[in-house]
């Protein structure tokens, strides 16, 4: 039995786990009266204290009488148990999801009298699986949506690139079918879930859309819509998740998650929460094993490589700062290169997912056509020069960037180029800065 420092005569029993190589900053430990099977649930460390020591004299801080008179009593016997470690903000957390499900069973089986106050939320995804499984299952009625609905229809931007090839394939099928959409999967519509309050937005179903507009003769599609009573629980972190739980790589109909679109969700969490210690979570990996069906080697991998992502993010990277530009900084900049340009045209683009059919819309735009609208012929453009501006929202796509997506672009885009012999560029806007006296923040002045 390891011995306390500070051992109460009435704890007969101590089991301590293992902690990591790495230390940690908190643990969480349990009390468990042997007399009467009761449970006091603590945590102990954090700012105080650069590493929690569960060797360090601390017993509890609990203000419940019964409890504090219990373990007073040197005719008692208790059981004192380290359980967990990590951050104090995970601790936190722990402690209320032990506390919640516990006291939420049996209250009176608990000494302590709240659940305890988590510093973030972790993602349920026991309740994300549910709603997988209810849609799977029939729970919710497949309807029809006629094509002008699903033109304004807008949808949660999961993945990190599309795939236009897919979306070729499904139009072919629907126009082959003379317009029938019956054996497409239905798309999964979140009701009032929108980025405009009440408005809907699609949560799984992007491509299957997208094909469908691009067929000639598709009239309506098969959607299921999930009632805002049975969704506004869901935080947005949630809805995403649920997005790429059904799109999980065992689904062979479809075109899986990705590694690079399970690290888009893994970083999505940590920006949710504001702490990484939120890929701790004991329910962190077994959904990436479980669900998303990666091995548990990869989900270390992608905790790891999320992890690292965000702290580049951060600005901890050798005094770099990541410069990143709103809405309406990126419009400037897009306005700056026309009017530095007017030879030629400029395309828009964020360089974490390459959207190509508003490319080919941009490029379209561009033909030059006659006095009724219609294309002159031979097809020629209006302006020779584009210049394809890219904007990095965030660190954790500039690899993606320059290992795949810029390499996608020229070669689904150059050769169409080419043919209308027009001269492309790329243009990324910069995105970090470095400075002798340590982290340089862009301002507006600066800029």
């Amino acid at each position: 039995m390891s011995v306390l420092l500070k051992t109460p005569k009435s704890i007969k029993e101590t089991r301590v786990a293992e902690a990591t190589k790495d230390g940690y900053d908190a643990y969480l430990y349990q009390y468990t009266n042997l007399d009467n099977g009761k449970i006091y649930v603590g945590i102990h460390g954090g700012k105080k204290k650069k590493k929690g020591d569960y060797n360090d004299g601390y017993t509890n801080s609990s203000t419940n009488e019964e409890f504090n008179e219990a373990l007073a009593n040197p005719n008692s016997n208790f059981r004192y148990e380290v359980k967990e470690y990590g951050s104090y903000s995970l601790m936190t957390v722990r402690e209320n999801d032990i506390l919640t499900i516990g006291r939420g069973e049996n209250k009176d089986l608990y000494y302590n009298k709240t659940n305890g106050a988590p510093q973030f939320k972790v993602p349920d995804f026991d309740a994300v699986d549910t709603l997988v499984k209810r849609v799977k299952n029939g729970y919710y009625k497949v309807v029809k949506m006629k094509r002008a609905e699903l033109e304004k229809l807008e949808f949660l931007q999961v993945r990190t690139e599309e795939h236009p090839g897919l979306k070729k394939d499904i139009a072919q099928k629907i126009d082959e079918a003379a317009g029938d959409t019956s054996n497409c999967e239905p798309i999964i519509i979140m009701e009032g879930r929108g980025a405009t309050e009440g408005e809907d937005i699609g949560a799984d179903g992007c491509h299957t859309v997208g094909g469908g507009l691009m067929s000639k003769k598709m009239k309506s599609m098969p959607v299921i819509i999930i009632p805002f009573k049975d969704n506004k629980h869901y935080s947005s972190v949630e809805v995403r998740a649920f997005s790429n739980e059904m799109n999980a790589p065992d689904e062979v109909h479809k075109n899986p998650a990705t590694k690079d679109d399970l690290k888009k969700q893994l970083l999505n969490m940590i920006v949710d929460s504001e702490d990484e210690s939120v890929l701790d979570d004991p329910s962190v990996k077994p959904w990436l094993v479980n669900k998303m069906h990666v091995t548990k080697s990869k989900a270390v991998g992608l905790i790891k490589s999320a992890k690292a992502q965000y702290a580049k993010d951060k600005g901890v990277d050798a005094d770099k700062y990541f410069r990143t530009y709103s809405d309406a900084e990126f419009n400037a900049w897009v306005r700056k290169y026309e009017n530095g340009n007017p030879d030629g045209i400029v395309i828009p683009i964020n360089s974490n997912f390459l959207k190509y059919d508003q490319i080919m819309r941009d490029l379209e735009m561009n033909l030059l056509r006659d006095k009724k609208g219609l294309l002159v012929e031979p097809i020629q453009p209006e302006k020779k020069m584009v210049t394809f501006l890219i904007r990095h929202k965030s660190s954790a796509h500039t690899d993606r960037w320059d290992d795949a997506l810029s390499k996608n672009l020229k070669s689904w885009i150059y050769p169409y180029l080419a043919l209308l012999d027009m001269k492309p560029f790329i243009e990324v806007l910069p995105s970090q800065v470095s400075s002798d006296l340590g982290i340089l923040k862009f301002t507006k002045e600066a800029a």
